[in-house]
This record gives C-alpha cells, sequence and structure tokens, in this order.
C-alpha cells in the first residue's frame, strides 16, 4: 500500500467507516419500502434534534406550525421550502453567536456566500455522503485526483494565508489530489494542465463546469484525446449548471462519463 497510504487510511479510517455504512445503508434494502423507512427515521431523527436544541428550528416549527415527528415522507410536502434568503435573513440566530461554533461558507460562484455552523462530525459525515454516492461511478477514496479549483481567498491573507495553504498543500499530497488554478485558463496555462494530466494519469477528474469545458475544447482543438489511454473513470463537473452541448464536448473531449455533482449552495 506504501507508507502514504498506509498513514492517510490510518488518519481516513472513521470517514471511511462513514462511506461503507451509507453505501449499505442502500444496498442492505432491496424494496423502496424499505428505503423509505430508512429515510424517515432518519429524517425524524435528525429534524427532533434540530428543534429541540436549536432557537432558529425551534422558532420555524412553531411559526409554521409543524409537526415535531412525520409518519411519512409525503408530509415533507407540507413543509415550507427554507431558501438561501431565510438563512441570510436569520443568520445571527442561526449560528447563535456568543456559542463556540466552527463557520462554514458558500463559496459564492453560485450568489452571495451565505454562513451557517457546522459541527467536527458533520464533515466526516459530508466526505462519507459523497464518496457513497460516487462510488456509484466506479470512484472510491484515494483515487488519483486532478481537481480544477478555485476559492484561494479562502486560505486567508499574511501568515495565516502561508500556513493554511502549505497544509492544504500536505493534505492534497497525501490524498492523491493534484490541484490546478480553475481561474487561470489562458492558452499556455491549459497545455501545462494537460501537460500535468498526462504526467499525472489521474482516476477521477473534478472542476468547475466551465473550466472543465474550456479544457475539453483544448484537447479537442489540439488532436490530445486519442492520448487519454489511461482508466480515467469518470470527469466530475461541480459548482455550475452545464448545457447539452458543454456535456457532448466534455464526455468527448475524455472518452469517459461525465458526473454532474453539486454542492454547498444546493445543500
Amino acid at each position: 500500500m506504501g507508507l502514504k497510504r498506509f498513514t492517510t487510511r490510518v488518519i481516513m479510517q472513521k470517514r471511511i467507516d462513514i462511506i461503507h455504512q451509507n453505501i449499505s445503508i442502500y444496498s442492505n434494502t432491496t424494496s423502496d419500502h424499505e428505503k423509505q423507512a430508512v429515510q424517515l427515521e432518519k429524517f425524524n431523527n435528525v429534524w427532533q434534534r434540530a428543534v429541540r436544541t436549536m432557537s432558529f428550528y425551534k422558532n420555524w416549527q412553531s411559526q409554521h406550525r409543524l409537526p415535531t415527528k412525520i409518519r411519512s415522507l409525503q408530509e415533507l410536502s407540507e413543509f415550507p421550502s427554507l431558501t438561501k434568503s431565510d438563512i441570510q435573513m436569520h443568520q445571527k440566530e442561526i449560528i447563535e453567536l456568543g456559542k463556540k461554533v466552527q463557520i462554514t461558507s458558500t463559496g459564492g460562484s453560485t450568489g452571495q456566500p451565505t454562513k451557517f455552523p457546522i459541527g467536527k462530525t458533520e464533515l466526516n459525515e459530508i466526505y462519507g455522503n459523497v464518496y457513497a454516492g460516487r462510488s456509484w461511478w466506479g470512484i472510491a477514496p484515494f483515487d488519483r485526483i486532478l481537481l480544477l479549483w478555485g476559492h484561494s481567498h479562502l486560505f486567508g491573507t499574511g501568515l495565516v494565508g502561508v500556513k493554511n495553504q502549505v497544509l492544504r498543500g500536505i493534505k492534497d499530497y497525501m490524498l492523491d489530489t493534484k490541484r490546478l488554478n480553475a481561474y487561470d485558463m489562458r492558452a499556455d496555462s491549459l497545455s501545462d494542465y494537460i501537460h500535468n494530466m498526462f504526467n499525472y494519469k489521474p482516476d477521477v477528474i473534478i472542476g468547475y463546469s466551465s473550466s472543465l469545458f474550456k479544457l475539453a475544447k483544448f484537447i479537442m482543438e489540439n488532436d490530445h484525446c486519442d492520448k487519454i489511454n489511461w482508466n480515467l473513470k469518470a470527469v466530475i463537473a461541480t459548482a455550475e449548471t452545464i448545457s447539452t452541448t458543454e456535456f457532448e464536448i466534455i464526455s468527448k473531449a475524455f472518452s469517459t462519463k461525465l458526473v454532474c455533482e453539486y454542492g454547498m449552495a444546493e445543500a
């Protein structure tokens, strides 16, 4: 396995256990009735804890006269939509200033960034859910990832920013991830990205839909399609919508399936 892979696996074991647990929830259920029963139980557990421990949800329940427990998934149609503007309007109440909580934020690629609290255990759950979904396409933790990404501003500034970038680089190395700048899509940069891709031979490529489309066009215009001859499991487009034309060009350029995956704002 190699020392790096072994060390990372030990550190990540909790997240891997969650992935296997999430996959088994559906692989061990055979009927729609069983799957809905699992979903109903999990929703009620989360909803009851939310209205019991968070003032925002307690007020939301009272305002809309919502039940503490639902008897069927169909009852969810009676719940009002909780919009991004609702979260922004009640941000102080949701974060509950005065409590020591970890704050995360949407990246802003699909609009105005929104802050909300997140627990340490939730980060493991998010990772587990992501790879439970990716397993449908044969993608597993520790697969080699080529990531076309931005959000460098989230590292911060000054020494803190430098420290966060160094830590991110170490984590990427441990997780077999190569990160490329999606904000720089000039021809020279695209040529360099292609060179990186051919040398790295990733199992999966992940990036903004628009960045992947530009890279795909560059590949086709420069006759690089035949050089992508290793087992590329999938290309994952995220953060932005994608047109039928873009979908077809990306799929053809990389000669693999294209998976659309959305994250923070849509959560």
